[in-house]
């Protein structure tokens, strides 16, 4: 039995390290895979990083190298056969979507998992994916979650050491008005600007705030993040003292004046604030007393009953401080039903290590709660994306309203392969409308084998692959999507027309309180299309389209007139 798995691993390798591999059958569901090993000194490994270094270069193009996806795949290929985790989540990548290398679910699979047994984040997230829905992988709430953790133990151990989490948000490429929004979002910023120059402190503080962590679109400035705090403090708002507290117990490094970690300065900010009793400086002693830092006496007990004050004036993170104190029994009681309640207040409120620590709670059940793998996942989730990676969505986004819908199309390729669903429904309408793939060369998108039928068009090529994202972002959920795959079944758009099957995505989304799901009902009510011809039916749904949205008036008001015309027809026709 020994010999057979190392003869698995032998064969299982050579696979990997051959430049022309092919694998026409699943792997066996259990792989019998070893961890590559890496030695930050060692050629083989600087080797490898600098392949995989030029193969992002290749793939994403710069100023001064245009994108070269043959290029890129050669230097992937290369790395990841050097055992780096990287290079061997893009092989993943490039299989998995058949850009430049037929499509191998089986070879993407085998990719991805020595790239997360690397400890590669994005092939980690991309399996716990997998395993969540049972995509080419065994459906395994269990196996989700394994690395869904390990992923979210990365990120809430940087938020500990930093206090910084991505802010970012995601748009759908489908939202008329994201656009108008992500326009109006720089307007915001320079009514805040202006605001906070003529004394307005929630100005102040919104764009202190956004200096110190990068957010809003502003670049991390640690002078400018002091400058708005200090000016709140002038005006007389002890929230001003929070901030600078917060500031100089993080450190910031961005910005021409970075300023350095000083726990002296925080504690003595944070003491002016709190004797006004504002929320976020009575935290910020809480976090001094809880750690000590040279500056107090460490005092759990003090801690708790700062961030007690905190805590009963909503702040969230001093109700995760809170919550984890009574859950160890520092400070305070030992209280798991206590701690639950605090953890699940900071959670509501997106507190990153409050999610992590119901994660770990409902996985390995303790607070007395019992095991649940759901929430777990639901909660590492939620951690998980508040990562760095996140930021690829606004890269992308900028990407597409700036004209360049091929890097958009790569990214968002990237962001629905991790799982993330508005992802891989924008990568869906970026196929769906053959956006971002005209600089691409089609035996690049397409090779030959690539699990297509030869007889199809490109435009049918596109629409199979726009199915395929569709389908994966409907099962997470989202009611465009779903409505979309009905349109799919029901045109027979990268697929065959299947009637039956475009009536239950409607009917999902039409309970999902989806308008447009709800006329098509109503459309293939009235001329029996898929289903049994029923006017009253027909009429119930469109009713309901009316209903739910006021777009929907002038196409119901349509659809209902000719509905009546129709019964009147079939009365008369009955006399």
């Amino acid at each position: 039995m020994k010999g057979n798995s190392v003869l698995w691993i032998v064969v299982l390798l050579g696979l990997l390290l051959s430049k022309q591999v092919s694998l026409t059958s699943d792997l066996p569901d259990e792989l019998p895979l070893q961890r590559i090993q890496r030695f930050d000194k060692d050629d083989a490994f600087r080797e490898a990083e600098r392949l995989y270094q030029q193969g992002l270069t290749n793939f994403n193009g710069s100023a001064s190298d245009s994108r070269d996806l043959r290029k890129a795949l050669e230097c992937f290929n290369s790395s990841a056969r050097l055992g780096h985790a990287g290079a061997q989540f893009r092989m993943g990548l490039l299989y998995s979507h058949g850009l430049g290398v037929p499509r191998s679910e089986a070879m993407a699979v085998l990719y991805l998992t020595f790239a997360a047994l690397g400890g590669d984040n994005d092939a980690q997230l991309s399996l716990a994916s997998r395993h969540l829905y049972g995509h080419s992988v065994s459906k395994s709430c269990a196996d989700s979650a394994k690395y869904y953790r390990m992923v979210a133990a990365r990120v809430a151990r940087s938020h500990k050491d930093s206090g910084i989490i991505a802010h970012v948000e995601k748009f759908r490429l489908t939202d008329d008005k994201a656009l108008e929004r992500r326009q109006t979002e720089e307007d915001v910023l320079q009514y805040h600007k202006y605001s906070a120059d003529r004394g307005e402190v929630q100005s102040m503080m919104l764009l202190g705030r956004a200096y110190m962590y990068g957010a809003l679109g502003m670049p991390q400035d640690a002078a400018q993040a002091e400058h708005y705090f200090r000016k709140a403090v002038q005006a007389g708002n002890p929230a001003g003292y929070g901030g600078l507290g917060t500031l100089y117990a993080q450190g910031v490094d961005g910005g021409p004046k970075p300023i350095a970690r000083n726990y002296s300065k925080a504690m003595e900010y944070f003491k002016l604030g709190a004797e006004k009793g504002h929320y976020v400086s009575l935290n910020g002693m809480g976090f001094l007393y809880m750690g000590g830092y040279d500056v107090v006496k460490p005092d759990f007990a003090e801690a708790a009953r700062y961030f007690k004050l905190a805590a009963d004036q909503g702040n969230p993170e001093a109700q995760y401080n809170l919550g984890v104190l009574h859950l160890n029994g520092e400070g305070t009681e030992k209280d798991p039903q206590k701690a639950m309640h605090y953890l699940t207040l900071a959670a509501q409120q997106g507190q990153v290590l409050a999610h992590h620590q119901l994660g770990t709670i409902y996985h390995d059940g303790l607070a007395n709660q019992p095991v649940n793998c759901p929430l777990a996942v639901k909660y590492y989730q939620g951690v998980a994306e508040k990562g760095f990676w996140m930021k690829m969505f606004e890269e992308a986004f900028e990407a597409y309203l700036g004209g360049d819908a091929t890097t958009a199309f790569l990214l968002y390729t990237i962001l629905a392969e991790q799982g993330f669903e508005i992802g891989q429904g924008n990568l869906a309408y970026l196929l769906d409308q053959q956006a971002g793939l005209r600089d691409l060369p089609v035996d690049l998108i397409f090779p030959l084998n690539g699990g297509l039928a030869a007889n199809m068009t490109l435009q049918q090529k596109y629409r199979e692959r726009a199915l395929f994202w569709y389908t994966r972002s409907a099962e997470q959920g989202n009611a465009d999507s779903i409505v979309k795959v009905g349109d799919y079944y029901y045109y027979g758009w990268g697929t065959e027309v299947d009637m039956p099957e475009s009536v239950e995505r409607y009917r999902d989304a039409s309970n999902r309180g989806h308008a447009q799901a709800m006329f098509n009902l109503g459309y293939m009510h009235e001329f029996g299309k898929g289903v049994p011809r029923d006017f009253f039916l027909a009429k119930r749904y469109y009713d309901q389209a009316a209903a739910t949205t006021d777009k929907a008036w002038a196409p119901v008001e349509l659809a209902l007139l000719q509905l009546r015309r129709s019964e009147e027809r079939r009365c008369r026709e009955r006399v």
